[in-house]
């Protein structure tokens, strides 16, 4: 969903798709968030931005409602 990329500050590295440990074994769907990387010092000031957190948070309630409303 592209809406997000517009909301937030923080690059888009793109979307991938994996059978990761942490997501599973799932009853509900489930997603796993990397919204930045601490160790990169730009990313790093805007994932503790308590603005950036709150626009970061609307962005991904956003989502769910889009994925809830969707036909799946």
């Amino acid at each position: 969903m592209g809406f997000a990329k517009n909301e937030i500050a923080l690059p888009a590295y793109g979307v991938f798709w994996d059978n990761l440990a942490l997501t599973r074994p799932a009853s509900s769907p489930s997603v796993l968030l990397e919204l930045g990387f601490m160790s990169n010092p730009d990313e790093f000031e805007l994932v503790t931005n308590p603005e950036e957190q709150k626009k970061e948070a609307r962005a991904i309630a956003q989502g769910i409602i889009e994925w809830f409303k969707s036909d799946r």
